[in-house]
């Protein structure tokens, strides 16, 4: 069953880019995708993936964030795909094609990098990190916990 991606668009972008700069090396990494339908039973040659982006760092006891909580969301970014599917399948059935996460990862990390220049910051996503981001998820589901998603060693 052949399945193309015909659209894509950012979805949504949360960002804390001197925080996710800063705390890096604390982060850890989730990316989860999920297609979005009304009747996932329901055939359809066209379908929406949501693919989001989250990283979350870890507030040292010794911060004045860590009183609030002791993690932090820095970043949550969504990519939304348009898919085709020939012939039309079920929601609920449509498989995952191998190149949708790195394209949508890869946009994702585009416009996350831009926004960090913008903010003085370096890259957070560096295509180094996008790699281990997507092999974590294609063997676990997401990024090992202890990843630095400020693109620093």
């Amino acid at each position: 069953m052949p399945i193309r991606i015909v659209a894509d668009r950012l979805y949504g972008l949360t960002i804390r880019p001197q925080e996710l700069a800063l705390y890096g090396a604390q982060a850890r990494c989730v990316l989860r995708s999920a297609v979005m339908a009304e009747d996932p039973a329901q055939p359809a040659a066209q379908h929406h993936r949501l693919v989001v982006l989250e990283v979350d760092v870890l507030i040292p006891a010794t911060d004045a964030l860590h009183a609030d909580s002791p993690v932090l969301q820095v970043l949550k970014v969504g990519w939304e795909l348009d898919l085709a599917a020939d012939p039309p399948v079920p929601a609920d059935l449509l498989p995952e094609s191998p190149d949708e996460a790195r394209f949508a990862l890869e946009r994702l990390a585009a416009s996350v990098n831009r926004v960090c220049a913008e903010a003085g910051q370096p890259p957070a996503l560096e295509p180094a990190l996008v790699d281990e981001i997507l092999m974590a998820y294609r063997t676990r589901g997401s990024a090992p916990p202890d990843q630095d998603a400020s693109g620093r060693d």
